[in-house]
Formats: structure tokens, C-alpha cells, sequence
């Protein structure tokens, strides 16, 4: 819910998944841990930035279980529908055969920019099908949230500073 400048060039997006918490109270998929109490990240693949709170098209192509201080903080890694790369990946596999690396790339710049991090599951990033599964349950979460079937003392703070950096809100 707030902006973050890097200090170089990412071949990606960062942002969230709308309408999607990892409960903080219920263990995520895979991992045996607690979420972090916030949307589901996307590391969003394009050859060019969208601008700060866009919403955009995506291929999700797989999940990266990271641990962030003990929490579960799930990164899906997607591609923008907008970008020729999307014609030519439909996994995690598909975009290290097309670019080589870039998982790897990933994960140097998390460990880079966030501190007491690690990956679970040893690194392994899980495939489309974990990963709508991931995303699929952090929507069922949303959505008892948002109905009032769950509590989040931070996730009405993060939702006010969330809609109060859109585009047209004050």
C-alpha cells in the first residue's frame, strides 16, 4: 500500500492481486505458515512500467513461496497480456526457456530489497495450477473480510492508504 522507488530499472512491475489477504490467521497452501496480512504480491514480467495503482491484464505463470520474518508472502509471478512475451509463455518453465535467468533475477532483487527473507519449499517456484489455487484461497479470505467473517485490525488502514493513492481519490 505505498509507493516504493527503486534505484534501477526493473525488467518488471510489482503491485497486488485486487480482492485478494493472506489471512494472517490461516495457514497458507504449501507452506504451513501464517499469511502476512495483505493482498497477494504479483511480480508482473512486461517490457514496459505501468503507472503507480494501473490495473493490468496478467498470465499468471507460477508462485514464489518466499518467507518474510517467519510469514508466508506469496509472490505469483505473471506476464502482461500487453506484452509479446505472453504469446510465447504459459509457465514458470516456458520463461526460462524464452529468458534464461529471470527467475533468479527475481528472487537476487527480493532478497535485495527485503530483509530476513528466504524462500520456501527450497526455492522452487510452484506452477499455474498452485498458484491459482494460492490466489483462489486469498480471495475466499477476501471475501470473508470484506463480508465480516474475518478481522484484520491492519487491513483497514492498508485499504484506506491503498484506495487514497488511486488515481481520482483523495
Amino acid at each position: 500500500g505505498r509507493f516504493v522507488e527503486y534505484p534501477s530499472p526493473l525488467k518488471w512491475n510489482y503491485g497486488f492481486l485486487p480482492q485478494t489477504w493472506e489471512d494472517p490467521k490461516l495457514l497458507q497452501v504449501a507452506l504451513d505458515l501464517a499469511g502476512d496480512n495483505d493482498p497477494v504480491d504479483v511480480i508482473e514480467l512486461s517490457s514496459a512500467p505501468h503507472k503507480y495503482g494501473e490495473a493490468t491484464r496478467i498470465k499468471i505463470l507460477g508462485a514464489l513461496p518466499l518467507i518474510d520474518k517467519g510469514i508466508a508472502d506469496w509472490k505469483i509471478i505473471a506476464v502482461s497480456m500487453e506484452d509479446a512475451l505472453s504469446q510465447k509463455v504459459d509457465s514458470v518453465v516456458d520463461l526460462e526457456r524464452e529468458a534464461p535467468g529471470m527467475v533468479d533475477e527475481i528472487k537476487e532483487w527480493i532478497t535485495a530489497n527485503k530483509e530476513d527473507v528466504s524462500f520456501g519449499l527450497d526455492g522452487a517456484v510452484l506452477g499455474v495450477d498452485a498458484a491459482l489455487e494460492i490466489i483462489d484461497a486469498a480471495h475466499v479470505a477476501w471475501g470473508s473480510l470484506h463480508s465480516g467473517h474475518a478481522d484484520s485490525s491492519l487491513w483497514g488502514h492498508m485499504s484506506d492508504a491503498i484506495e487514497s493513492e488511486l488515481p481520482g481519490h483523495s
